[in-house]
């Protein structure tokens, strides 16, 4: 079947281009309330297209679906709504989930069809750090929406926000600010010109068991704050040139002062060999920590950097030129049973990039157990690393992810346009989507959905696809029940 979009008519994304609402290219605003965009006309469309629909021209949903697309169904969380959708490869609902708040921002689909769905309790002077990805909760949900399980970080001195994990054993990695004031930042040889509100937040990870007699209590943590690095003032602890001591974070690089340091926006967790991957947005690096160890030895030098990738200037090993990743998100492994097993996928947003806002998809090896060579930054091999044709074409400011299929697909979501597409290897578009869901909830099929100054405005965080046969969705009723948009 083979369904493509006419949308060059109407201005609408079909293939990420959109941007134009911030002045500064890195600026990660993972929010749902400011999508705007004056730019909406997106030059991968075609509108010589085979339409199968009734309508003359598709403006939201399912958008191409050819032979070679993995067959599964893409769970998303639209930033905007409250509800969470699950679809098949042809655009049709087979499920959806509903909660109280929009989420903040992740959700993902576990064994059994359960939901595990972050939460935004909401925004406002009276609620802790306003920063892109804010959210403060985290739920867990069966199939039927029931609510088995909620866990707040969510207080005047901690905040989860973007990303949380799944992992073995029915406990969840939660990422989460928590404050500094300004005399503990300084205290920690903070430059004062790089605190500007009188606080700092940093990040930390708390495990939580989701289930059992220890449900709701943290079984795990990892500090940023525990591995620090300064050379501001040889009177404070962490004195020392960070060049020297890479496998720490140098608490004055900043890519501004804003009180949101580094900003993690992505958490995964690789199994067997017990590591976590981590992707700091700020300093445009991806990095590797050990979650082999006891909370003690976590907040030690054990718990220091295994492994940091992207941007050697942070570690003070490199210069401009040796940057690869740009405010990058959705840092993961390859997860066995797909190509390239192991490797570290990553979406490469690209604002700031020397040659131009452009965002690719990099497929990354590390060496082999992290060997570094003294004086020389962390090395990886780049096995690929895709762009839009041409590059200029495919720029997703914020937010988006990328997923490796086990048939060797990569599944792409451009999360300022609320667009998820399939790539084959050699870059050949077989499946995409748009989602039809704005600020005021799904629109009909024709229209757009904007925001109220008549941008564009339908952000998703990330979207995952899961097999039919998995153990999320084995046994449960998969039977179509419409399309998201309505007609």
């Amino acid at each position: 079947m083979r369904l493509l979009l006419a949308a060059l008519l109407l201005g609408c994304p079909a293939t990420g281009e959109l941007s134009g609402d911030d002045d500064d290219a890195a600026d990660d605003d993972d929010t749902a309330d400011d999508d705007d965009s004056s730019d909406d006309d997106d030059s991968n469309d075609d509108d010589d297209s085979n339409d199968d629909d009734d309508s003359a021209v598709r403006t939201v949903g399912l958008m191409l679906h050819e032979d070679g697309a993995w067959p599964g169904y893409t769970l998303f969380a639209p930033m905007q709504s409250t509800t969470t959708w699950l679809i098949d490869n042809d655009g049709l609902v087979v499920h959806t989930w509903t909660s109280d708040v929009t989420p903040g921002l992740s959700a993902y689909l576990l064994e059994g069809g359960q939901l595990l769905r972050t939460a935004n309790p909401g925004q406002g002077p009276s609620f802790p750090l306003q920063a892109g990805g804010a959210g403060g909760r985290v739920d867990l949900l069966d199939w039927d929406g029931d609510l088995l399980f909620s866990h707040e970080v969510f207080s005047a001195d901690e905040r989860q926000h973007h990303d949380v994990e799944p992992m073995p054993g029915g406990t969840v990695l939660i990422i989460a600010w928590e404050r500094k004031t300004e005399a503990e930042a300084l205290a920690a040889g903070r430059d004062p010109a790089l605190i500007a509100d009188g606080e700092l937040w940093s990040e930390m990870l708390l495990e939580v068991a989701t289930s059992g007699p220890a449900a709701g209590q943290v079984v795990w943590q990892w500090h940023l704050w525990d591995h620090l690095v300064q050379d501001f003032d040889p009177m404070l602890p962490g004195y020392g040139d960070p060049a020297e001591f890479p496998e720490r974070v140098d608490i004055n690089f900043a890519r501004n002062g804003n009180d949101d340091w580094q900003h993690i926006n992505s958490v995964a967790f690789r199994a067997d060999r017990q590591e976590v991957v981590l992707s700091s947005h700020h300093n445009s690096e991806v990095w590797v920590i050990d979650h082999a160890l006891s909370t003690a030895d976590a907040a030690g030098p054990a718990g220091d950097l295994l492994y940091r990738w992207g941007n050697a200037q942070a570690s003070g090993l490199g210069d401009p030129s040796d940057q690869r990743l740009f405010v990058q998100h959705d840092a993961r492994w390859i997860p066995e049973g797909s190509p390239g097993a192991g490797n570290l996928l990553v979406f490469n947003n690209g604002g700031g990039r020397p040659e131009g806002d452009v965002s690719s998809v990099l497929e990354l090896t590390p060496p082999l157990d992290y060997v570094r060579i003294d004086g020389d930054a962390w090395g990886g091999t780049v096995v690929s690393e895709w762009f839009g044709d041409p590059p200029e074409s495919f720029f997703a400011q914020r937010i988006s992810g990328a997923q490796r299929l086990p048939n060797g697909n990569t599944l792409i979501c451009d999360g300022p346009a609320g667009t998820f597409f399939e790539l084959t290897d050699d870059g050949q578009r077989v499946w995409e989507y748009v989602s039809p869901v704005g600020p005021q909830g799904p629109v009909d099929q024709g229209e757009r959905p904007v925001n109220s100054q008549g941008f564009w405005s339908n952000p998703v965080f990330r979207a995952t696809r899961y097999a039919g046969d998995g153990p999320e969705l084995t046994g449960r009723d998969l039977v179509p029940l419409g399309t998201v948009e309505g007609p």
